[in-house]
């Protein structure tokens, strides 16, 4: 008989069900382990659309504070977005600053909040995942005309694919075992990523998501229709995103082999999209 576990969040709830993953040979993938053993975490929306406002709030992040508050909401994970739809990211990045022709600090906070805090985490034995989307950030056009690309909805250029692989790649040598997951967002068109043929496509970009950490899990987020799909090979659990606890592994199965997880606001409705200089539990 399985058991199931619950997964509790900041801003989302989410549920796991604690069955191995298994190889095509059948054997278990020790990959996933530790979300089943530490069994929830708190996932965090900490996004900015205001240069000025967007860096005193990650200068004003206090990560020991919140690594503490972690711990003692027993959470084995943090799920932080690094960025968003708006472009604004909470770490510096030479390749993304490069592409979208920006000085440094004009998109990318100064101060690198992920390496900082998967730090304080890790003193708390507490993993960090990581959060943005896998297209271009699609309130700024002129961002996305930088990067090549075009509407999510439409298939991914290869003239944007292979300058985001970059930027990702970058992100993952520099943290390297300090992350241990990317949840990506906005995974609507998978279309440009799916021909293995293409210079750039999902096998190259799970390779730059795994640059600094061979063992990074992958999800990806398709929207709450597709929440427990397989959306590409080398996925290794369910983004989950739901607006309500009403799923569960036997409603709503994953598919393939991968581990379900399930994500969803705590409440009626989710907390605003920018979080509070120093955020709580509460």
């Amino acid at each position: 008989m399985k058991r199931f576990s619950i997964i509790i969040a900041c801003l989302f709830a989410a549920l796991l069900l604690p069955s191995p993953r298994t190889n095509a040979d059948g054997a278990t993938n020790p990959k996933s382990q530790w979300m089943r053993t530490g069994q929830y975490g708190v996932m965090i929306r900490f996004l900015g659309d205001d240069l000025t406002d967007w860096n005193t709030r990650v200068n004003a992040f206090n990560v020991n504070d919140f690594a503490s508050q972690m711990h003692d909401a027993g959470a084995a994970w943090v799920i932080l977005t690094l960025g968003g739809p708006s472009g604004y990211f909470c770490s510096p990045n030479a390749a993304y600053t490069q592409a979208i022709s920006a000085l440094p600090g004009a998109k990318c906070s100064t101060r690198d909040l992920p390496m900082e805090l998967g730090d304080a985490l890790a003193k708390q034995n507490i993993r960090l995942i990581l959060s943005l989307p896998i297209r271009a950030p699609s309130y700024d056009p002129a961002i996305v005309k930088a990067l090549g690309d075009n509407n999510n909805r439409q298939p991914a250029p290869q003239a944007f694919t292979p300058k985001w692989q970059e930027i990702l790649r970058e992100w993952s040598q520099r943290y390297g075992a300090r992350v241990s997951g990317w949840w990506l967002d906005e995974v609507f068109n998978t279309e440009g990523f799916a021909d293995p043929e293409k210079p750039a496509n999902w096998k190259t970009i799970a390779d730059a998501l795994r640059a600094g950490n061979h063992d990074t899990l992958i999800a990806c987020n398709a929207g709450h229709l597709d929440a427990f799909k397989k959306i590409m090979r080398y996925q290794d659990f369910t983004a989950g995103e739901r607006t309500a606890f009403d799923a569960t592994p036997l409603s709503h199965p994953a598919d393939d082999d991968i581990q379900w997880h399930l994500v969803s606001f705590l409440g009626k409705s989710p907390a605003p999209p920018t979080a509070p200089a120093n955020p709580t539990t509460g």
